[in-house]
């Protein structure tokens, strides 16, 4: 239970960075726009962070509070059907630099997403085609003021580390605010046998990864590697691409979940919490929760199936890092 052994699926980059928890647990529920209590009419716990509250005194923007101009900053997310060989970051500005696009690439193909700018040379991380593992990443966001009381976020700082090539986008800053327009993360760092499964993005720009960790299982076995990759992480039609998926984009963004092709598995896992919620079942009790997804597993349906492989990788995270459904 919660195995190292295992493989785990989770989301980094996600998340209002100038929300503490419980505003972003506020924001789940809220429309567009919202704009939580700011500090000088906040009654109780604030859910702004220390850097917010710090960057709204230096605005003068205490009794405005901060606000998105949408739901969240996942307008889309696109899920790998392959597995590249090479990875292209394109660089631009937002308010400073940051990473614009992304051109996936696997033999003759390119599979290319967001701004392909031109203005900054990009930047290529190679994988070895017999075992296309990532070792570690880090990754940092931030979050700067856009206008009046607006804020947008962006990837500021990108590591990606093999055993055979590394690339460094950015530069590290120091979690919070900087005394300008600016909010930065902490450092999110991911180690294992890692493989980018999704990226999601705002205003077409990349602004989180969804990360597959194998397991230490497949340790020392660039069969099992590549076997595991082709049959449970992407799809093994040697032709990198992507799904793309715009549904729950609040669960992902406000309640560290993750993207699946096929949404009926989480109504599956809902069911089937609510009987355990009531009662002991057995696993033949809680079959018929999940029957209509097995049929279509059975059948060949490819997003069913690896919807069920993703959720079994999420509850495998969840597990091992303690938190909650």
């Amino acid at each position: 239970k919660g195995s190292l052994r295992l493989s785990s699926e989770f989301t980094m980059g996600v998340g209002f960075h100038h929300l503490n928890e419980g505003g972003n647990r506020a924001m789940f529920t809220s429309s567009a726009n919202t704009i939580l209590s700011p500090p000088a009419t906040c009654v109780g716990m604030s859910h702004y962070n220390e850097a917010a509250i710090a960057l709204m005194k230096r605005h003068n923007l205490k009794d405005k509070g901060l606000c998105v101009n949408q739901k969240t900053y996942l307008e889309k997310i696109l899920l790998i059907t392959d597995t590249p060989h090479a990875i292209r970051l394109f660089v631009g500005d937002e308010n400073g630099p940051c990473i614009v696009g992304v051109a996936l690439i696997r033999s003759e193909v390119t599979f290319t997403t967001g701004t392909l700018s031109e203005k900054e040379p990009p930047l290529t991380f190679t994988l070895e085609p017999d075992s296309p593992i990532i070792e570690r990443i880090e990754m940092q966001s931030c979050t700067w003021l856009e206008g009046k009381n607006q804020v947008e976020k962006k990837i500021s700082y990108l590591r990606l580390l093999s055993r055979s090539d590394s690339v460094v986008f950015g530069q590290l800053h120091t979690p919070g605010f900087d005394g300008k327009r600016s909010i930065y993360s902490e450092v999110e760092i991911a180690t294992g046998n890692l493989c980018i499964s999704g990226i999601g993005y705002f205003v077409n720009r990349p602004v989180s990864l969804q990360i597959v960790d194998l397991g230490v299982e497949i340790n020392n076995c660039d069969f099992c590697v590549l076997d595991a990759i082709r049959n449970t992480v992407y799809y093994g039609h040697e032709m990198v691409g992507v799904n793309l998926i715009r549904t729950r984009a609040p669960e992902v963004e406000f309640l560290d979940s993750i993207s699946t092709e096929d949404d009926a598995v989480w109504d599956d896992m809902q069911r089937c919490m609510n009987d355990v919620d009531k009662s002991s079942p057995s696993y033949g009790e809680l079959l018929p929760n999940v029957v209509n997804s097995l049929e279509r597993s059975l059948s060949g349906d490819v997003h069913t199936i690896h919807s069920i492989l993703r959720m079994d990788r999420f509850l495998t995270y969840i597990i091992q890092e303690k938190k909650t459904i």
